[in-house]
């Protein structure tokens, strides 16, 4: 097993040396410090996996003024393509008219791809790698259409939105609401009014 590094200013953690196959004195491992790093683990990655996109700036982000090509995998499915074009059709109108999935020469692609998860989870923006996945287990072509849009949200630069603050694309969980006019302001804030794309 590999060793797990743990946050800034921590030490290493080898996991051959805590897992091993060494044998062990009834107790050893749950001596008291054993217990403690075990805490701060547990804890660091509670907090890594819970981490709010606020806190942490999201990587990978893309303009809305400049073509940005989505690709689809080559398994994709014709409903799962009409959900893409739906997705890519609700940001067209509010900020972002430049998203396609037609090749465009030099500009930056985002590979999208749909795979089999929990019914919770609906989609998410792997944004260190800048690939988007969608829940296979999401069947209806709006609800997986919002979803879509949504992670382009985030290949945008847009955080989650909590539902007491406002009514969002962005909301956590959403299935129903397209971009708002507040999601197109919101982009214009950090990259500046987009002209209309060329027809």
């Amino acid at each position: 097993m590999a060793a797990l590094a743990s946050g800034p200013g921590l030490r290493r953690l080898d996991l051959r040396r805590t897992c091993g196959p060494a044998p062990l004195r009834p107790g050893a491992f749950l001596n008291p410090l054993r217990l403690r790093i075990l805490a701060v683990l547990g804890l660091a990655m509670l907090a890594t996996a819970c981490v709010d996109s606020t806190v942490r700036p999201i990587e990978n982000t893309h303009t809305p003024c400049q073509p940005l090509v989505i690709v689809p995998p080559a398994n994709v499915t014709v409903a799962e393509l009409l959900s893409i074009d739906d997705a890519i059709e609700l940001w067209h109108g509010r900020g972002a008219p430049n998203l396609t999935r037609e090749e465009v020469p030099g500009a930056p692609h985002v590979p999208l791809r749909f795979e089999t998860a929990a019914g919770m989870f609906y989609g998410i923006y792997l944004d260190h790698i800048g690939e988007l996945v969608i829940n296979t287990t999401l069947t209806d072509r709006r609800e997986r259409a919002i979803t879509i849009a949504h992670e382009l949200g985030h290949v945008m630069g847009l955080v989650h939105i909590a539902r007491t603050t406002r009514t969002s694309l962005m909301n956590t969980g959403n299935l129903v609401t397209p971009p708002q006019p507040s999601d197109t302001a919101a982009l214009a804030v950090q990259w500046g009014a987009c002209p209309p794309a060329a027809p």
